[in-house]
C-alpha cells in the first residue's frame, strides 16, 4: 500500500506514547513489497526471516503470498498478522498455527453474521445464487459450512457466469429454478457490488421483487469503502437502479454506510503531520487496520513479557499468537479523543467484528439500519482449537420494526403458506370465476380496441396537417400593405412591432405563426393527435380558432393560427396613444374568464401558456384566447431534441407560445415541474402534471394578467415607481460610472491611456514620431506543422497559452503589446512613452523572458512537444497614429517596424537576432547583456 510504513510509524509513535513500548522493548519496521505477478512474497519473506533477522510479520497484502508466508511463519515460530486477507482458508489453526487477523470483512465471519440473522428471524431453508470462478466458489463454500454447522438448510444454489448481465441471467432459466424453491435467496458474488446490481436487475425485470422475496447480500469487498450501487460516478442517486434493490438486506460492518471510521482516521493522519494526499484514500480501511495490526502485535507481547517476565518473550512466536486470543484494546483513536472502534479478537486471534444489517428502502435517501451484531465472547471453557470455533455467539438487537413492505409490516417466511408452487392450495372455485371474468375482460378489451382502432382511424386523418405548399409566409412590406387597406381607426397599421411572423393559408386565409427549429421529425404520441384534432374542431367565441401544423418538411415547425387584426393585449396596455375606460377592461376581463371557463369544460382542460400576449384583439374588440393546449406538447418536443424553442429578439412578435418573459405569468408550481422535468435523465421518468393542477395555473396567469394591465393596480404600482424615482436613479448612476469604469479598464488595455482619453472626448489623435524606440517581432517554428495536426479549438487554445505568458513577461519589463496576428507577436518599447535608452533594456529584458517561459510551457493538446520561437529586434525612429473611427487600431510605421520584422524571419530557432544600431545601443549603455556576432546576413528589404 502507498506509505503504509508512514501508518505503522504513527502506530509506533503511539505506542511509545501509551507506554507498551520503551527502551526494554521496541520494533524496528521493515518495509518490501511482497506482492506480484511472480510470487516474491515467499522470498522476501525468507530474505527478511534469514537475512535481516524479522521475527514478526505483518502482511503481505495478496492472499497467495499470505498463505506461503503463513505456512513459513509456522515452521519459523514467528507470528503473522494480516491486516487485508478475508480467505476462509486462513481460519485453519491447525495449518496457520500464528496467523491472526485484524481485517473486519473475513469471508467466516460474515458467514456467521449471515446464520446469525437467519436464525433471529427464523428462516432456515435458503437459495443461495453465486457465478462461476474460484473466488466465488471459495466464498460459497464457506458459506455451505456455516450454514450446515448452524441447521441453516441450502434448497437450491444456482450459479450464473462470471460477469453476467441481467438479460443474460434471464436468458439462462435460472431464476425460475429460485422462484420454485426459495423466498430467502443469500447472493454470495465474486464482484459483489456489480454482479448484485445485475442480479437484482434481473429479478426486478422478472418479478421476482415482490415483498414474499428476500434477498441478503453480505458485502464482500475489498477493503475499500466503496460506493452503494444505486450511486454513480458523479455521486447523483440513481433512483431506477436503488428500485432494483427494493426488499433487499445488505450485511456489513456496523459503520459500512457511514464516516465513523474514516473521519477519526484522517483526523488522526493530519494531527501526526501527514498529508491525505500522500494516501490512498481509496482503501482507507487497509490504513485502519495496518494502524491496528502493530498494535495488536506490540500489545500482546508487552501482556506476555509482563506475565513472564521474559525479555525474550518476543521471539517466541506461538507464545505471542495465544496472547493474541480474546485480546481488547482500542483501535485507531483522533487527537481528541474519538473512538474509531474497538479491536475485539476471538479465541481463535481472528477478530471478532460488530455486524449490521442494512434495510434497503427505494423511497428513503439512506439505508435502514435494521439490527446489529455484536460478538459475546463464551465462557473459558470453549477452547477455540479443540472445537474449531471462534467461541463467540452473535448477539442480535433490532432497531427497528414493522418496516417491511408487507400488509402488516412483519418479515415474510421461508416457503409460503400454499407451497412455492401453490399446491397446497386448491383454487378451482376462484379458477372457474377468474375464467368468466377474464372472458368478460376480454370482451371488454377486444371492444376498447376496436373503438381505439375506429378512433385512431379517424385521427389518421390529421385534420390540422398544414402541408408547405398550402402558406405561404408575407414579408414586412406585404403585411404593412395588408394592413393599410380599410380604416386606418379600426387597424393597428402604424404599429412597427405586429408586422412579424403572418402568412396566407390557401387562397385569402390570414394566419399568425410561431416558428421553431425543427432538429429531428416529430414522432405523435396519441395523446398528442387527440389533442390537435380537439384543437382543431374547438369553436368558441373567445377562442382564436386553430389553422394546423406544418412539420417534418422544413427545417423548421410552424404553428399557425388565425389572425386578429388589433394586436394582442399587451400591444394595447403600452400603447399610450390609446385610452381604454373601465367598460374595456371589464370586457376584456369578461372575454378572458369565459375563454378559459370554455377550455376547463372542454376535452382540451387547460390553456397552458396564457399571458397578455396570447390574448389577441379582432375588429370587434373581442378577445380571443390563442397558443392554448399546446405549450405542454412543446416542452416535451424540445425535451426530446426534435425541436428548439423560439429565440425572441428585440423586435420581434413577443406572441409565441414559450418565451422568456412568460414566465411572469407561469404559476410556482408549474415552473418547478417544467425545470425538473428539464434536469430529468433516460433513467428518471417524466414529471406529468395533473389535470386540476394545470387549470389552477391558468387561473394564476389570469390574476397575473389582470392585476396591474386591467385595474387600478397598475395606478399604484406607478405610483410606488414615482415615490422610488430618486433612490432609482441614484442606483442606475452608480451601476452607468461602473460600467464606465470597466468600459476606461477595457479600453486602457486595447489603447494606450493618452489615446483612449483623446477617443473618449470625441477628438482625433495626431499621428506622432518617436526619435529612439525599440521594437521586438516573434514568430512561431513549424506553426503550420503543429495546425495541420490539430484542430481549430485546439490552436486557439494553444496560443491562448502562450501569448497569455508573454503578456505576464512584458508587464513585468513595462513593454507595450501592439498586436498579435496569428503566431507573429510585435511588442515595442520607448512607445507610446518615451524612456530615454531603457527601451532597449527593457525589450531585452522581455525577450529572455519569453525564451525562459517557453522552457516549461507544454502544448496541451501535445505534452511531448516544445514551443520554438524566433525573435527579432530593432532600434531606430517610429511614427506612431491611430487608424480608423470604428475598432480604431494604434499602429507603428516606418523603417524600423519593417527591419525589426526582418531581425525576426531572418533568425534562427530559439535565437533572439538584433541589428547592429540596437545592439550598440545595448552595448553603450547595458554592458551586462551578453551578445554573439552572428555575421553578416542577406536580408531583403521591400
Amino acid at each position: 500500500m502507498k506509505n503504509g510504513d508512514k501508518i505503522l510509524e504513527m502506530s509506533r509513535k503511539e505506542l511509545w506514547k501509551d507506554g507498551y513500548l520503551g527502551e526494554d522493548f521496541d520494533v524496528e519496521i521493515l518495509n518490501q513489497m511482497g506482492c506480484g505477478d511472480s510470487f516474491e512474497g515467499v522470498a522476501v519473506g525468507a530474505d527478511m526471516y534469514h537475512v535481516q533477522k524479522v521475527r514478526a510479520f505483518i502482511g503481505p497484502y495478496c492472499n497467495t503470498e499470505l498463505d506461503a508466508v503463513a505456512k513459513m511463519a509456522t515452521f519459523w515460530n514467528i507470528p503473522v498478522i494480516g491486516y487485508i486477507a478475508s480467505s476462509n482458508q486462513f481460519a485453519d489453526k491447525n495449518i496457520y498455527k500464528t496467523l491472526a487477523r485484524v481485517s473486519t470483512r473475513t469471508t467466516n465471519s460474515l458467514a456467521e453474521a449471515t446464520a446469525a440473522l437467519l436464525r433471529h428471524f427464523r428462516w432456515e431453508r435458503v437459495g443461495i445464487v453465486t457465478n462461476t470462478g474460484a473466488l466465488a466458489f471459495e466464498r460459497t463454500t464457506a458459506f455451505e459450512e456455516v450454514f450446515h454447522t448452524r441447521g441453516v438448510t441450502v434448497v437450491k444454489k444456482v450459479m450464473f457466469d462470471e460477469g453476467a448481465d441481467a438479460q443474460s441471467m434471464i436468458n439462462s432459466g435460472l431464476l425460475a429454478d429460485i422462484r420454485n424453491n426459495a423466498r430467502v435467496i443469500i447472493c454470495i458474488f465474486s464482484a459483489t457490488r456489480d454482479s448484485s446490481k445485475e442480479f437484482m436487475k434481473a429479478a426486478y425485470m422478472t418479478q421476482m421483487n415482490t415483498h414474499d422475496f428476500v434477498y441478503i447480500l453480505p458485502w464482500l469487498q475489498t477493503e475499500a469503502k466503496d460506493t452503494s450501487p444505486w450511486i454513480g460516478p458523479d455521486g447523483q442517486l440513481l433512483q431506477n437502479t436503488k428500485d432494483h434493490y427494493a426488499n433487499s438486506i445488505i450485511i456489513d460492518d456496523v459503520n459500512g454506510f457511514d464516516n465513523t471510521l474514516v473521519n477519526p482516521f484522517r483526523e488522526k493522519v493530519e494531527g501526526n503531520g501527514l498529508a491525505l494526499s500522500e494516501l490512498d484514500l481509496s482503501n482507507i480501511y487497509g490504513y485502519i487496520h495496518l494502524y491496528d495490526a502493530l498494535r495488536l502485535y506490540v500489545i500482546a507481547v508487552r501482556k506476555g513479557m509482563n506475565e513472564t517476565g521474559k525479555e525474550d518473550f518476543a521471539l517466541d512466536g506461538r507464545a505471542v499468537w495465544n496472547k493474541m486470543r480474546r485480546i481488547t484494546f482500542p483501535g485507531l483513536v483522533s487527537l481528541e479523543g474519538i473512538s474509531s472502534g474497538t479491536v475485539r479478537m476471538d479465541d481463535l486471534a481472528e477478530r471478532a467484528p460488530i455486524y449490521a444489517a442494512f434495510f434497503i428502502n427505494p423511497n428513503r435517501d439512506t439505508v435502514m439500519k435494521m439490527t446489529e451484531m455484536e460478538p459475546v465472547m463464551r465462557g473459558s471453557e470453549c477452547d477455540g482449537l479443540k472445537q474449531k470455533t471462534a467461541c463467540y455467539d452473535l448477539k442480535i438487537t433490532d432497531l427497528i420494526s414493522g418496516f417491511w413492505p408487507s400488509a402488516d409490516g412483519s418479515m415474510p417466511p421461508d416457503e409460503p403458506a400454499c407451497g412455492f408452487r401453490n399446491e397446497r392450495c386448491d383454487y378451482t372455485l376462484f379458477i372457474l370465476v377468474g375464467a368468466l371474468l377474464l372472458f368478460l375482460i376480454l370482451g371488454f378489451v377486444v371492444g376498447y380496441v376496436l373503438f381505439r382502432i375506429c378512433q385512431d382511424r379517424a385521427l389518421a386523418k390529421t385534420p390540422w396537417r398544414i402541408n408547405g405548399t398550402d402558406f405561404r409566409v408575407i414579408n414586412e412590406d406585404e403585411m404593412k400593405s395588408m394592413l393599410s387597406i380599410g380604416s386606418t381607426r379600426t387597424r393597428l397599421s402604424n404599429m412597427s412591432m405586429f408586422v412579424k411572423h403572418h402568412a396566407v393559408v390557401g387562397t385569402n386565409t390570414h394566419a399568425s405563426f410561431h416558428v421553431y427549429p425543427q432538429r429531428r421529425p416529430i414522432t405523435f404520441a396519441r395523446s398528442d393527435l387527440q389533442l390537435l384534432t380537439n384543437m382543431k374542431t374547438a369553436v368558441h367565441d373567445n377562442l382564436n380558432p386553430f389553422l394546423g401544423i406544418c412539420f417534418n418538411e422544413k427545417e423548421d415547425l410552424y404553428i399557425l393560427w388565425k389572425f386578429c387584426s388589433r394586436g394582442t393585449l399587451q400591444d394595447i396596455i403600452y400603447n399610450k396613444e390609446m385610452v381604454l375606460d373601465s367598460k374595456f377592461h371589464g370586457a376584456f376581463v369578461r372575454d378572458i374568464s369565459l375563454g378559459l371557463e370554455y377550455l376547463h369544460s372542454s376535452v382540451i382542460g387547460y390553456h397552458g401558456s396564457l399571458s397578455p400576449w396570447s390574448c389577441l384583439i379582432d375588429r370587434n374588440w373581442m378577445i380571443k384566447l390563442s397558443d392554448y393546449g399546446i405549450a405542454n406538447a412543446l416542452e416535451r418536443w424540445e425535451k426530446a431534441m426534435a425541436i428548439s424553442t423560439e429565440t425572441l429578439k428585440e423586435g420581434d412578435d413577443m406572441s409565441a407560445a414559450t418565451q422568456k418573459t412568460s414566465i411572469l405569468y407561469n404559476a410556482p408550481e408549474l415552473l418547478k415541474n417544467r425545470e425538473s422535468n428539464r434536469l430529468r435523465t433516460s433513467e428518471q421518468a417524466w414529471m406529468k402534471q395533473s389535470q386540476a393542477r394545470r387549470q389552477s395555473g391558468d387561473i394564476y396567469s389570469f390574476g397575473m394578467v389582470i392585476t396591474g394591465s386591467l385595474v387600478d393596480q397598475m395606478m399604484r404600482m406607478m405610483e410606488q415607481y414615482a415615490n422610488n424615482l430618486e433612490k432609482l436613479v441614484q442606483e442606475r448612476t452608480g451601476m452607468l460610472e461602473e460600467a464606465n469604469i470597466r468600459a476606461d479598464r477595457l479600453l486602457s488595455q486595447l489603447l494606450p491611456k493618452y489615446v483612449a482619453n483623446e477617443l473618449k472626448m470625441g477628438r482625433t489623435v495626431p499621428p506622432k514620431t518617436f526619435r529612439s524606440a525599440t521594437i521586438m517581432f516573434s514568430d512561431i517554428v513549424g506553426f503550420t506543422t503543429i495546425c495541420s495536426g490539430s484542430t481549430p479549438l485546439e490552436v486557439v487554445n494553444m496560443l491562448n497559452c502562450i501569448y497569455s505568458g508573454f503578456d505576464d513577461v512584458i508587464n513585468k519589463f513595462e513593454a507595450y503589446k501592439v498586436e498579435t496576428i496569428g503566431d507573429a507577436y510585435m511588442v515595442v518599447s520607448g512607445i507610446p512613452e518615451e524612456n530615454g535608452t531603457k527601451h532597449i533594456q527593457s525589450i531585452g529584458n522581455t525577450a529572455l523572458g519569453i525564451m525562459e517561459f517557453l522552457k516549461t510551457m507544454e502544448i496541451p493538446h501535445k505534452r511531448r512537444e516544445r514551443i520554438r520561437i524566433r525573435l527579432g529586434i530593432h532600434t531606430g525612429a517610429v511614427a506612431t497614429g491611430v487608424v480608423g473611427l470604428i475598432a480604431p487600431r494604434y499602429c507603428l510605421f516606418g523603417d524600423t517596424v519593417h527591419v525589426a520584422s526582418r531581425m525576426e524571419s531572418s533568425s534562427q530557432p530559439e535565437m533572439i537576432q538584433m541589428s547592429e544600431p540596437a545592439h550598440d545601443l545595448m552595448r553603450a549603455n547595458y554592458s551586462e547583456f551578453n551578445t554573439t556576432l552572428r555575421g553578416t546576413v542577406e536580408v531583403k528589404m521591400e
